[in-house]
Parts: structure tokens; sequence; C-alpha cells
């Protein structure tokens, strides 16, 4: 009797580690392929440079050949904008018609605003329709033997494409336009273009967005290919760098240089930095088109661009304030990323000067603070931090929204100026929700982001920090963090320059987005888009307070070409700003709001997307198979225990501690039994 409940014992606990392990494997590592509709993915070697080869398991274990895809980038800088080209290229390889999916990131705040399909002689150009309507032409295009192309907003900048009707042996390309602002940052440009993305973790404590999917690790190939090229224009260049790619540099004239990477793994944002010549560094300036890009009835309107750095030489000295150091510990941060972060936190303590007081926070699934309260700066208080920055290790889910209560109390005051570094690889979903937390509480606080890793969420990086009124820090690879972190620290010490206003000599004040002027630091540009009715109102003014200094600057308009798209960059500002103001009471409003700005501006939005449709029929039969491809994972991922908020190495403790206890229990069984047999 006893021998029997020991082996049912033994086995419901073997079951239970079979659950335990099943939750862990679920959270795991994508070394294997997610099988997904009797298909499971796999990577070979490249069909020819520039192209990554995708095959599939069939039902039957075999290997069968998928399209190949190949990516090309064509950008053009002039001034503070970048016009870019993305071309991406679908080669059939697979002997039957077949339906494609793709899914990609774009820059945060990208205005996409072009499609076009190129099939070979004749060139068929997308158009911007409300998204269900483009969703239904594209799949009556599909049913009726076309080829056709769709883009769709899918979240935050992640976009999605699909191919219809991609005959045997064709090749498809498909190329997005959209226009980019750029940065100026340690006295030069930079521009930052995502390759792949990392996998993101969903909070089941807060709510899923609209259309938005979970998107794990294990369905992801190590390597893809992508060429690049990029037109310098109206620069006399004096440093060009990219710190993790290597480029090749050619100078074509005096103001005119070429930059390109050829052939090179989609597996981690590519960055590149130019220093203008001194007497080119960029300048308060003003630029405005009349009408629309696309055509319209907005001739009657100017749309506008202003540019402006702060005065550096008046934002000198240095205030005491209170630092709240961030730092995220997920399963996602594991290796290279959760290095940089610690160095990251390292250096920021040693930048500390007596006057200031800090304070440490650590999250994954859990919220640890090392203090209760922020402590003034001491030799004893350092040590005590570093110790604990040593002790980090990754592990668990990424509850953002719990650290971000810690670091953001609704209490904090005091006299120094508070600021909050956020260290992470921001691999969240369900960004709208923590944007809405940070704005709420926020009050007299600032939110300094820093993205580490090789692929970081930018566009939650880049929001967040909009939202906490501070800036975004992007760190790819450890040899950066003690400079990058060091231009960071010294330029938020210095006082800001704030109560930002606009208007003409007139007396007119634009329609402008962002609506509220973020506060300036030190060599942070500010970059307004505005619009106003096409008449004379004189000069630009542009005033401030440098602590309780007054400041102002009288900044003329400069005429540019209707392409130029500057109507696109406001068009998106508005409908990026609409988007972080939604809300459950709200969203009707702002969906209708959005889609009319997409429609007009002719930009793709969450309510917007592109649909491109060829007239002739090609496929007779019925739509082949969909095929799914795979995004590349970021260069040294070793996270993916990211998924949910129990960590799988708890999982496997549980398990192997069920399995120890069932080992135990058989054992018993056994040796009961056998003292059952022995007996007279």
């Amino acid at each position: 009797m006893i021998s029997m409940r020991y082996q049912g014992l033994s086995r419901w606990v073997a079951a239970v580690a079979l659950i335990c392990s099943a939750g862990a494997g679920a959270t795991g590592n994508g070394a294997d392929w997610q099988q997904e509709a009797g298909k499971a993915w796999v990577h070979t070697e490249a069909a020819e440079p520039g192209m990554g080869l995708l095959q599939y398991r069939d039902s039957q274990g075999q290997k069968r050949q998928l399209i190949a895809v190949n990516t090309r980038v064509q950008m053009h800088v002039s001034g503070w904008l970048n016009r870019v080209v993305l071309e991406q290229e679908f080669l059939n390889l697979t002997g039957e018609t077949i339906q494609g999916q793709y899914q990609f990131p774009l820059p945060q705040g990208a205005a996409v605003d072009g499609m076009e399909l190129d099939l070979g002689p004749r060139k068929i150009v997308g158009e911007i329709q409300e998204k269900q309507a483009a969703r239904a032409r594209f799949e009556q295009a599909k049913q009726q033997g076309q080829r056709a192309a769709l883009l769709e907003h899918r979240s935050a900048n992640l976009f999605h494409t699909e191919v219809a009707n991609l005959m045997p042996g064709a090749l498809l390309k498909v190329r997005v336009n959209y226009l980019q602002t750029l940065n100026w940052e340690q006295q030069g440009f930079e521009l930052r273009f995502p390759m792949t993305l990392t996998p993101r973790y969903l909070s089941p404590l807060l709510p899923m967005a609209q259309g938005q999917v979970p998107m794990s690790a294990s369905a992801m190939p190590r390597q893809a290919r992508v060429s690049l090229e990029l037109l310098l224009e109206g620069f006399d260049i004096r440093t060009v760098t990219s710190p993790y790619h290597q480029i090749q540099v050619e100078r074509e004239a005096e103001e005119r240089t070429r930059v390109r990477l050829e052939d090179w793994a989609a597996n981690r944002d590519f960055v590149l930095r130019w220093q203008p010549g001194l007497e080119q560094a960029p300048k308060a300036s003003v630029q405005v088109q009349q009408g629309l890009s696309y055509g319209g009835e907005e001739q009657g309107y100017f749309h506008g661009l202003l540019s402006l750095l702060p005065p550096a030489t008046e934002l000198a000295l240095a205030v005491p304030r209170e630092l709240v150091l961030v730092i995220d510990t997920s399963g996602s941060m594991t290796g290279e990323s959760l290095s940089q972060a610690k160095a990251a936190l390292a250096e920021a303590l040693n930048q500390l000067t007596p006057a200031d007081s800090f304070n440490l926070i650590a999250f994954n699934s859990d919220v640890t603070m090392l203090w209760p309260q922020s402590r003034p700066w001491s030799a004893q208080n350092l040590k005590t931090a570093m110790k604990f920055v040593r002790s980090l290790e990754a592990e668990g889910g990424t509850e953002m929204a719990a650290a971000l209560n810690a670091a953001l109390p609704s209490n904090a005051s005091g006299e120094r100026v508070r600021q909050v570094i956020f260290i992470t690889d921001g691999a969240v979903g369900q960004e709208q929700a923590l944007f809405t937390q940070i704005e709420e509480q926020l009050g007299d606080s600032r939110l300094f982001t820093v993205g580490i890793g090789a692929a970081p969420n930018g566009f939650f990086m880049e929001r967040a920090a909009q939202a906490g009124k501070g800036s975004f820090t992007y760190i790819g690879k450890a040899a950066e963090v003690s400079e990058r972190m060091q231009a960071l620290l010294e330029r938020i010490a210095k006082p800001r320059l704030s109560h930002i206003r606009v208007q003409f000599e007139d007396g007119t004040i634009p329609e402008h987005w962002p609506a509220a002027i973020p506060d300036l630091y030190a060599e942070t540009p500010l970059q307004l888009s505005f619009r106003l009715p096409a008449a004379s109102h004189g000069d630009l003014m542009v005033s401030g307070r440098i602590g309780a200094k007054p400041w102002q600057v009288q900044l003329p308009l400069i005429p540019v070409a209707s392409q130029r798209g500057l109507d696109l960059a406001f068009g998106q500002a508005q409908i990026s700003a609409l988007e972080r103001a939604r809300s459950a009471a709200n969203g009707e409003r702002t969906r209708q709001q959005i889609t009319a700005l997409g429609l007009k501006y002719h930009l793709m939005s969450p309510y917007t997307s592109l649909v491109a449709v060829d007239q002739e029929a090609v496929n007779q039969g019925q739509p082949g198979p969909l095929v799914q491809l795979a995004t590349p994972l970021p260069a040294h991922w070793q996270g993916g225990m990211p998924q949910t908020a129990l960590g799988s190495a708890l999982w496997l403790l549980l398990g192997s501690v069920c399995l120890l206890l069932a080992l135990v229990f058989e054992c018993l069984g056994r040796l009961g039994r056998l003292r059952l047999a022995s007996a007279p």
C-alpha cells in the first residue's frame, strides 16, 4: 500500500517537473526555432552575397528552400533631414506561387510616405488608404491572382510588409520611402538606422495595444544581409565614423561625401556620426515650404522646421542634483548588455560630486532599491553603491511600470534638480501605457534614457525621454560607455534653457509640434515643426530663460522647395503627439484625427496603410501558401528569458526539485515493494 502511494507520488511529481521544464522551455532562448503549422524555420548559407536564404522543414521533415530576401538602403542627407529609400527584394525559390510576410523596424519618428512595386519594366506606385480599406484591396488582389504589396504599421516603430502572388523564380522589389530628422550630439550629427529588433517582453500587468502580438525570439534566424549607401550633401565634413560597422568613405566634392556599407549582417543598429567644418556648425535656422509634397488644398499654408542649438557658452555652471540611477536586470540583458549597463552605472557614480545625492534601483520581475530614500554623496555611500552594482545579475521579466513607480514617486520634492537615468535595452511591448505613466508621474523630475545592446527598442527610448522631458543616449558597445556617460552627465549637470516660446514678429503664434516645448540642455537641439497661413509675418522670435535670466533670438525664414518634405515632418510630429495623448476616453476621436492626417499628408500611421496592386493577373490558380519571413536576432543575444514574469531559471529550479523528489519517492516505492516481496 505504501509502495503504491510512493509510486503515485513519484508520477505526480514527475509530471509537475515536466510542466516546469516546459515553462522554462517556453521562455528559453532562440537556439531551436519555433515549429509553426508543420514548418520549422532554419537558416543556411547565403545564396549569394547580399542575400539571406531561408529554408523550412515540411511535415515529412524534409528541407525546402524559401524565398531569399535582400535589403538595400539609399540615404540622402541634406541639412537636418535624411531622405531614405529602403528596398527589399523577394526572390521565390520554392517552385510554387507563394504569399510572403516580413516585419522590420524603422527609426523612431520616421515619416513613411511612399511605397513602390518594381516589376521589371513596370513600376506600381502605392496609395495611402484607410487601414481596413487597404487590407481589403490587397486581399482582393491576392484572390484575383494579381501581384500586390501591403505595408502596415503594426506597433511602435515596427512595420509589416506582405506580398501577394510571388510566382516561382520571380524577383519582386518593394521600395519604401521615409523622411527622418537628424540628431545633434557631442558637436556632431548622428544618424541611427535599426537593422533588427530585440524580442519584446509583454507584461501581464499592462494592457495590450490594439493589434499587438507577442514576438518571440524562437522564430528568428541568426543572419540576414543589408547594404547601405549614404550621400552627405551640403557639408564640408571634418570626420565621419561608424562605431559598429566598417564603412567606405569617398569624398566626391567639397561638400559632397558618399558612405557605403557593403553586405553586412543585419544584427545590430547602424550608427553614423559626422562633424561638419567649424564654419559649418549648425546654426539656428527656420526653413519653410509652401503647399504639400503630395498636392492637396494646402497651397495657402506654410510648413516649416525650426532647428536651434541652445547657447552653450551661457550654460556653464553646474547645479546640485538628486540623481536616481535605474538599471534593467531582466533576462534580455544577459551577457554583454548587462556588462555595459553595469559599467555605465559605475561611470555615473564616479561622476557624482559632493553636492549631489543619489540612489540606485534595479528591476526585472521585481524592484530592488539600494535605499528607501536618496542619500548624500559620501565615500562610504559610494562604496556601498559600487558593491550593489557588482552584485547585479540578469534574470526574469521586465516589469518596467514597477520600476517607474519607484523612480518617479508622487511625493518627490526637494531643492535639488531631480534627474532619473534609466538604463535598459527597452525590450518591452505595451509602450503606450508606460508613456502615459511617465507623463502622469513625472512632476519636477526629468527622465533620461540610456539604450544598451546591439538593437535596443529605440522607439521606446526616445518617446520615453520625450515624455520625461529628458534625452536619449545610445551605447552600442562597452568601449563607448565611459565617453558617452561622461558626456551625458556633464550635459545634464548644467542649467537648462526653459520656458521656451516661439512667435512671429507680428505676434502670430504658429501651430507647432511638439505643442509643449521641452527644456533644453547644452548641445541638445530643438526641432520644432510648424504650420501657418502663407503671408508675411516677419521673422520668428524664440525666447526662453536660463535660470532667471531672459534669453531671445530672432531668425529669418529660409524658403525651400516643396519636395523637401517639411509638411511630412509636421504631419508625422502631429500624429506622434496624438498617439502619445491617446486614452480610453478619447480613443475614437484620436483614431479619426490620425486617419485624417495620414490621408492628408500621405503618411503611414496606425490607421492608414500603403497598398500597391498590379492590374495584370499572373496567378490563375489558388493563392499559394503563406511564408512568414523571420527577423534576425541582435548580435550577442543571450536573452530569451523575458517572456514571463516568472523567470525561466525559477522554472528550471522547480523542475529540478520535483525530479529529485520523484526519484526519492520512486526509490522508496521500490524499496517497499522489495520488502513486501521478501516478507514471509
